[in-house]
């Protein structure tokens, strides 16, 4: 998935495609404008399976802009905050999962 202009927003989506997914043992998303807050989503649903085990997985997030925070997207570390959500948008979708979880 390297070098395919995947932001953060979408980076919830696929976070919820690995945690379902026990089969799959490697990705990368190598070149690819994710921001902190989606290399945070996809490593913590990298390392743990749906049913909460932990899972072995390779993925690459080599220049990512891994330094970088996105002002308008979820942070699941720092939740606070006024969001717009589409729910017709899978993104938007998985980030009110993730904020009714908290």
């Amino acid at each position: 998935l390297s070098e395919n202009r995947i932001g953060p927003k979408a980076c919830f989506v696929f976070a919820n495609a690995l945690q379902h997914n026990a089969a799959l043992k490697g990705v990368r998303f190598d070149g690819n404008p994710i921001t902190m807050q989606g290399g945070r989503e996809l490593l913590r649903c990298a390392l743990h399976g749906k049913d909460g085990k932990e899972v072995m997985r390779s993925i690459s997030l080599e220049n990512c802009a891994m330094g970088t925070v996105a002002p308008s997207v979820f942070n699941p570390a720092e939740p606070a905050g006024s969001y717009v959500l589409d729910m017709t948008d899978n993104g938007s979708a998985r980030i009110l999962r993730n904020l009714i979880k908290l």
